[in-house]
């Protein structure tokens, strides 16, 4: 049991060294590889050094070799580009500056025209307005042109049948000796006919200008009470 017991722990140590064998083993060749990697990169830089060195000194010995050949040609072309660019860069900032003066003066332009635009709004509401406001006064005064005019008409007419009556009633009655007394009264036979036409007539033409009243107060828009005022002189009247 013993001898068992022995041999399975040597076993079990056996084990754990190899174990342990094994993880160094791994360790190791960890080592190795980064040792390699890094052998590489070195080598990759000597060779890049020892191929810059040989390029610079080609270059050198081309340049002197060469000194007035394209490579030269190509550093004057090469510079004068940069002094190009200078200036165009120069230039940029120049437009730069202009374009946005140009933009201020842009708004400053567009902020006066809307108020233009808005004043020349105004004139035009308050001209339009003049206009109506003319028009009225044009329709106004054709109006009392109108009206002055049909109250000429209507005086003439009223002033034309106040003098017919007044003469048609000195022609009826002629007194004799100042006595308006009608028993005193002289009828001559001759001139009643002629009177009597007169008579006749001077009603037609009252009728007539009455007729003319009430058309021209009722082309005015008035009626003829409201416009006419009517003297009736009475024989009575007349008498006193």
């Amino acid at each position: 049991m013993r001898t068992h017991n022995d041999a399975s722990t040597s076993v079990q140590d056996m084990l754990s060294s190899l174990k342990d064998f094994i993880t160094n083993l791994n360790e190791k060749n960890k080592k190795i590889d980064d040792t390699l990697k890094t052998t590489k990169v070195i080598e990759k830089k000597l060779h890049d050094l020892s191929q810059f060195n040989d390029n610079r000194e080609e270059g050198e010995s081309l340049k002197k070799y060469h000194a007035n050949s394209e490579y030269k040609k190509v550093i004057d072309r090469l510079r004068l580009e940069n002094a190009t660019i200078r200036e165009l860069k120069e230039e940029r900032g120049d437009l730069r500056v202009l374009l946005q003066d140009y933009h201020n003066t842009l708004e400053v332009v567009m902020k006066k025209h809307r108020q233009i635009v808005s004043q020349i709004a105004v004139a035009n509401e308050v001209l339009h307005d003049l206009d109506v406001y003319e028009d009225a006064n044009r329709d106004k005064d054709k109006k009392m042109a109108r009206l002055e005019y049909e109250n000429q008409v209507l005086y003439g007419l009223l002033f034309n049948t106040f003098k017919r009556k007044k003469l048609l009633k000195k022609c009826l009655k002629k007194p004799l000796n100042g006595n308006f007394n009608s028993n005193d009264t002289v009828v001559d036979e001759a001139s009643t006919h002629s009177e009597l036409f007169n008579d006749s007539f001077v009603q037609n033409n009252d009728t007539t200008s009455e007729d003319e009243t009430l058309n021209l107060s009722s082309q005015s828009g008035y009626d003829s009470d409201d416009s006419i005022q009517t003297v009736i002189y009475r024989n009575d009247e007349s008498n006193k």
